[in-house]
C-alpha cells in the first residue's frame, strides 16, 4: 500500500472523525480492538515514528493536544488507557499513527 492509498483509506475512516487540528486527524478505528479505539494520523507524510521530524515542535504539540482532548472527551483521565505507536514489523499501516485505547477487547 502506498502513501496516497493509505491516506485515502484514512479519509474513508474519517467518516467517524472525532478530532482534527492543524496537524492531526483523529478517528474511530474501523476495526477496533478495544471498546475505545481512536487512531491519530498526522496530516503530513511521515513514514513511521523514527521518521518523525524532531524540529517540528508544533506537530508534536498538536499531537499532545489532540490526544489529551480524546482522553478528556472519553472521560479516561481516571480510568485505564494507553497511547500506542506501532513500529518496525508491528506497523501494518505505511504511515506513522498512534492509537488511544481503553476498555476490554472486542
Amino acid at each position: 500500500m502506498n502513501f496516497n492509498n493509505s491516506i485515502k483509506d484514512a479519509s474513508m475512516a474519517a467518516r467517524k472523525k472525532v478530532g482534527l487540528n492543524d496537524h492531526w486527524l483523529a478517528f474511530i478505528h474501523p476495526k477496533p480492538n478495544n471498546l475505545i479505539h481512536i487512531v491519530f494520523v498526522p496530516k503530513r507524510k511521515i513514514k513511521n515514528w523514527m521518521a518523525f521530524p524532531l524540529d517540528d515542535w508544533l506537530l508534536l504539540l498538536d499531537f499532545v493536544r489532540i490526544t489529551q482532548r480524546g482522553i478528556r472527551e472519553y472521560n479516561l483521565e481516571e480510568k485505564e488507557y494507553r497511547i500506542i505507536i506501532d513500529g518496525g514489523l508491528n506497523q501494518t499501516f505505511p504511515h506513522m499513527h498512534a492509537h488511544l485505547v481503553s476498555g476490554g477487547t472486542q
